[in-house]
Order: C-alpha cells, then sequence, then structure tokens
C-alpha cells in the first residue's frame, strides 16, 4: 500500500459535524490517527464513507465508559451483506489519547489500538463512490496527526 503521505495539524472537531478528509479517498489505504479528547464525550474515524453518508463503516471510541465499537450497520445498502455492531471495553495507557493504525484493502479492514490491541474485519460496500474517510465527534474534541 505505498503512496502519498499526507499530514494534517491539529484541528477541533465540532459537535455533531462530519469532518471529511477530502486528501484521502480510496479503498486501499494506511492511516494513523490520533484523536485528543479535548471536552469531547466520543469520537469516531468514518471509512469507505459514501459522500452521502448511505454507507460507510465507524470506528467509535466513547472516552467515559472505554467502550470501543466497530459500526458495520450502514457499511453495505446490500442487504446480504454481514452488518453488525461490535464492541469491547479498551482504556488506552494515555489518558484522553487513543492512537489507531487503519490498514484497510478494499474489504479488509484492520484496526491497531495504541500498539496494544487490534481487531480486523471485512466490509462490503456496494456503492462505486463509498471511499471517503472522514472524522466525526460528540462534543468538542480535536484530531491530530493523520497521514495516509
Amino acid at each position: 500500500m505505498g503512496g502519498a503521505v499526507c499530514g494534517f495539524p491539529s484541528i477541533p472537531l465540532q459537535e455533531g459535524q462530519v469532518h471529511i478528509l477530502e486528501k484521502v479517498p480510496g479503498t486501499c489505504l494506511h492511516l494513523h490517527v490520533t484523536f485528543k479528547r479535548g471536552a469531547s464525550h466520543a469520537v469516531s474515524l468514518l471509512v469507505r464513507r459514501a459522500p452521502d453518508g448511505q454507507e460507510q463503516t465507524a470506528i467509535h471510541y466513547e472516552w467515559e465508559t472505554g467502550r470501543l465499537t466497530l459500526d458495520r450497520s450502514r457499511s453495505s445498502i446490500d442487504s446480504q451483506v454481514k452488518q453488525d455492531v461490535l464492541q469491547e471495553t479498551y482504556f488506552p495507557p494515555t489518558d484522553d489519547v487513543i492512537q489507531l493504525e487503519i490498514f484497510l484493502d478494499r474489504s479488509v479492514l484492520e484496526v491497531f489500538i495504541d500498539r496494544r490491541s487490534a481487531f480486523a474485519a471485512r466490509v462490503y460496500p456496494t456503492l462505486s463512490n463509498s471511499d471517503g474517510v472522514a472524522l466525526e465527534c460528540m462534543g468538542v474534541g480535536h484530531w491530530r496527526k493523520i497521514s495516509h
């Protein structure tokens, strides 16, 4: 998965807004994302996202409960595709900071959390334009150091 490396500065995420990363579309990606809590309750990284959000797979983290969620409930508009929600409890070693390293190779999604924990899943979006990446926040938070 070679390709260009893009870096982004620390940018505040506003509650309820989806921040689309225009320079990071693709179906084969290697992403590094660091979320800082700020005043946020939860943060999400959305991959294989259609422009209107009709299809997307969310990696969601809730700071208070330590709930880490892989939400495939909207990963495909094909009703034959498995669409579920997987959850685990995870508390990062550094308070109020979580680092994600994501490998996406078309339908294979691998997520490494703080270089300590990992999970993998398959996603099968149907729409040809489901190649976007976005960030979302409940409350006010920050993300920084995203590269691909």
